[in-house]
């Protein structure tokens, strides 16, 4: 039981780190790009992804094949942890879109109010 529970905190610990050459990438981060960052592991872990990634693909933040990169991971949490890794490039447009989808989302509208009160 402790290596499980141990297994599953390492898994959380990387699955919330922003990888390093994304870090280095937005170093001179812009605002959008900080509150992201503030609530990743948040998103991470609790963002009910369904309607949040065809609404993105639908509104032109994502191409087809980040959507299908995003779709291909199999576990939730790494789906989230993917299109954060997007959104962090994907300029304000793509992150008031990203707000846009969360705000009508059911599970996450939550999490739209928090992001823009980071």
């Amino acid at each position: 039981m402790l290596q499980v529970v141990n297994t599953t905190l390492n898994r959380r610990r990387v699955l919330c780190n922003i990888p390093t050459l994304l870090a280095a990438e937005i170093e001179q981060g812009m605002p959008y790009q900080d509150r992201l960052r503030s609530n990743w592991c948040d998103i991470i872990e609790n963002l009910e992804d369904s309607g949040v990634i065809d609404y993105l693909y639908q509104e032109h933040v994502l191409s087809s094949r980040q959507m299908n990169e995003v779709k291909d991971k199999s576990v939730r949490q790494e789906r989230n942890g993917k299109l954060l890794g997007i959104l962090m490039t994907a300029g304000e447009r793509g992150y008031h879109k990203f707000c846009d989808a969360l705000r009508q989302s059911e599970g996450s509208a939550w999490l739209e109010e928090r992001l823009n009160n980071t």
